[in-house]
């Protein structure tokens, strides 16, 4: 149950954030074409819907570790591709700090 509140938490910050960047039109700043900055977001958009939908059906039902592991692995290589599309730059700090809250989330739920 912890986990699926922390992820349920953390992919709606990050769905506000994907429609706020859709709103505005995605733009690369880093020479990539339109179309690279639209699948982008578009990737980064959906491997967060899909890690809501996870998370709401991990409150219900137990959803296996090996279902979120996949997820989360999807939502790190969209943010990755999200920075070097749209940015032109990756920041480890960042990955770090995302893996850091789907690791506390993990443990948090396999220790309660």
């Amino acid at each position: 149950m912890t986990l699926a509140v922390i992820l349920l938490a953390y992919s709606l910050v990050s769905l506000a954030a994907a429609v706020a960047l859709i709103c505005r039109s995605p733009v690369s700043s880093s020479g990539y074409s339109r179309f690279a900055a639209w699948c982008a977001t578009l990737l980064f958009l959906l491997s967060h819907l899909m890690l809501l939908f996870l998370s709401i059906r991990h409150l219900f039902r137990p959803v296996g570790y090996t279902y979120f592991i996949g997820c989360l692995l999807l939502v790190i290589s969209s943010r990755w591709l999200n920075g070097r599309v749209l940015f032109g730059q990756t920041h480890w700090r960042h990955y770090a700090v995302t893996a850091g809250i789907f690791a506390a989330a993990f443990a948090l739920d396999w220790l309660i």
